[in-house]
């Protein structure tokens, strides 16, 4: 396998184990998993990924569980891609009481290693101020289906997120239209490529192509860094999307929710 090949797979199954954290996040990097915290408590915000359990899942799953409760956190993701192990990891952590996450259980770790279509008549640039930094959250909060209860923390945070975003090695694009943030796309930069974080689009303005903006957009970003190479996993809302822009699937990655 080439070391382009490596860094691909790296990034289409276990992008947050390399991607930049901000100040408020915690990461801790062992030799069988790396787990990520966030202060949001939505279970997407809480990961055990580059998952390496070993022989003995049933230990390694009460360790990462206390990790995350030592944190407070009630609920955390289990990311478990082609490359982890052992091979029946998943039926493992299933028969150990995780599920698969109801509203995306399976992503697909793309790539794209070539420019896509450049798309007119639609501004598509990292956010500048604050305002629209916080227009890109909410939008994100509603299309994953964060409750008001789980938006009051990071909503009351947000001051304080903006100042950490303008502090970490990542950029929130925005599409405008008439003004009006319609869609959002993050994108952080490592080492071996640029992620794609957090796409979304309101569904009033989809099929206007602001999705297919702010990848180019994205791209062009990571271009200029010297890392030509994009990754996602991506849901099955916006992996056709992704495939007639050029991205191809290297990887499939299963998300299991668990209880800390």
């Amino acid at each position: 396998m080439s070391a382009a090949t490596d860094d691909a797979r790296r990034l289409a199954e276990d992008a947050f184990a390399y991607t930049p954290i901000s100040p408020a996040s915690e990461r801790e990097e062992r030799e069988q998993c790396v787990l990520f915290h966030g202060r949001n408590p939505h279970h997407l915000y809480g990961l055990a990924l580059r998952l390496r359990a070993g022989t003995d899942v049933e230990t390694i799953a009460d360790e990462v569980r206390a990790w995350f409760a030592e944190r407070d956190r009630t609920e955390f993701t289990w990311l478990v891609s082609d490359s982890s192990t052992p091979r029946d990891l998943r039926q493992q952590l299933l028969r150990l009481g995780a599920q698969p996450d109801a509203d995306e259980p399976v992503y697909s770790g793309m790539v794209l290693t070539e420019p896509p279509p450049a798309v007119g008549g639609i501004e598509a640039r990292p956010v500048e101020t604050f305002e629209e930094y916080a227009a890109v959250r909410e939008l994100g909060w509603d299309l994953l289906g964060i409750s008001e209860e789980e938006r009051a923390e990071p909503r009351a945070r947000l001051r304080e997120a903006w100042n950490d975003y303008q502090a970490v090695d990542s950029l929130s694009f925005a599409a405008f239209i008439d003004g009006r943030v319609v869609a959002a796309g993050g994108v952080q930069f490592t080492p071996y490529g640029a992620y794609l974080a957090g796409g979304s689009t309101h569904p009033d303005y989809r099929r206007r192509g602001c999705y297919r903006a702010l990848v180019r957009a994205r791209w062009d970003a990571a271009a200029a860094r010297g890392t030509p190479i994009l990754a996602v996993q991506a849901g099955a809302m916006s992996k056709s999307i992704l495939e007639r822009l050029g991205f191809q699937q290297i990887a499939t990655v299963h998300a299991l929710v668990d209880r800390a």
